[in-house]
């Protein structure tokens, strides 16, 4: 599969929690299945060398008290900035991504179109985000933010 995947230049993910009609099926998943969940989207993702454009959605189910499981799901966008490598990046729209102001400031780097919406922060602010959006994204051309 990886031979297959090394010419895409552009990828759409969107994701959500595991969902089971009983509850309790749910609350037993282990957080080694959350990881190894977001394991895997690290994988793909760096099978895609020549990756160009990347649309991430993270669709929050309103689900209370989350297994630790889910939340390394929900979290999965956190070790897309530690272990994915993003060179030949240029386009970026990321949705409904839990991360923190750190995971956010690191993946930024040199795109040419940037949209965030529904982006909620765990810890830290948006304000050396956008600091670093203005002072040093001299590439960007395009810039959507929408409901933070």
């Amino acid at each position: 599969m990886s031979e297959s995947l090394k010419s895409i230049k552009a990828m759409s993910l969107s994701l959500s929690h595991q969902q089971s009609k009983r509850q309790e099926d749910v609350q037993m998943l282990a957080p080694a299945i959350g990881r190894g969940n977001t394991q895997a989207i690290t994988c793909l993702l760096n099978m895609c060398p020549k990756l160009e454009s990347l649309h991430l959605h993270w669709y929050n189910l309103d689900i209370f008290n989350l297994t630790q499981a889910q939340k390394d799901e929900q979290h999965f966008f956190d070790r897309i900035a530690d272990f994915c490598p993003i060179g030949r990046l240029k386009y970026c729209t990321l949705q409904g991504i839990h991360t923190s102001e750190q995971k956010l400031h690191y993946f930024l780097r040199r795109f040419r179109s940037l949209t965030m919406e529904q982006i909620r922060l765990d810890s830290g602010t948006f304000r050396p985000i956008f600091e670093y959006l203005s002072l040093n994204m001299r590439k960007l051309q395009y810039l959507c933010l929408d409901d933070f």
